[in-house]
């Protein structure tokens, strides 16, 4: 049975497969493995070297001098330096097309949600789920429910008395309300 990191990946280009047949099969396969694993994986160096599925021990991994194969071998530090990046360049194209496919997702769900908002502010068989759903509505369709902001008392007390016609009835109940003289009366500001 082949085991997928003899393989080699959509991402090696001519230039990595020119470094990765200088290097043994064995090594290809650790380089892979490695990067798999460990450099875009979720595992720590020390975890994957003491995994009994690891093809290469502590000791060949940190060897030094001749007999060196792996982490002191400049060929295969050459190699890994570039798989790496092509393997990081992949990932980064392969998350940008991900990307793009949920926001296209998303844009076209988003009629039918839309109409089901709408559909829920009359049929929603509670007050709450129409107001929810209303508000929904107005939020998706950059529409404001009201003011946001502090609004000045007194603004909004000449509109409240515009709005009651309090200033045309000529009996002081136009005058401020809150003030001695009609209104409310009493209130302190």
């Amino acid at each position: 049975m082949i085991d997928r990191y003899e393989l080699p990946r959509h991402f090696e280009s001519e230039e990595l497969t020119a470094l990765l047949v200088a290097l043994s099969p064995k090594q290809r396969r650790v380089l892979r493995e490695y990067v798999d694993q460990v450099e875009l994986g979720e595992r720590s160096i020390q975890a994957w070297l003491m995994d009994v599925k690891c093809p290469v021990s502590e000791r060949s991994w940190y060897k030094r001098g001749s007999r060196a194969q792996f982490r002191n071998c400049q060929a295969f530090q050459d190699a890994l330096d570039a798989y790496l990046r092509a393997a990081v360049k992949a990932g980064a194209v392969e998350e940008t097309k991900a990307i793009a496919k949920a926001k296209r997702t998303l844009r076209l769900g988003a009629a039918r949600a839309a109409e089901r908002l709408v559909y829920l502010v009359d049929e929603a068989e509670r007050q709450a789920d129409q107001v929810k759903a209303a508000l929904g509505v107005l939020d998706r369709a950059d529409m404001e429910t009201a003011a946001k902001g502090e609004v000045e008392v007194s603004d909004a007390r000449e509109r409240l008395a515009r709005l009651l016609g309090a200033d045309d009835r000529g009996d002081g109940a136009g005058a401020e309300p809150g003030s001695e003289t009609g209104g409310a009366g009493g209130a302190e500001r």
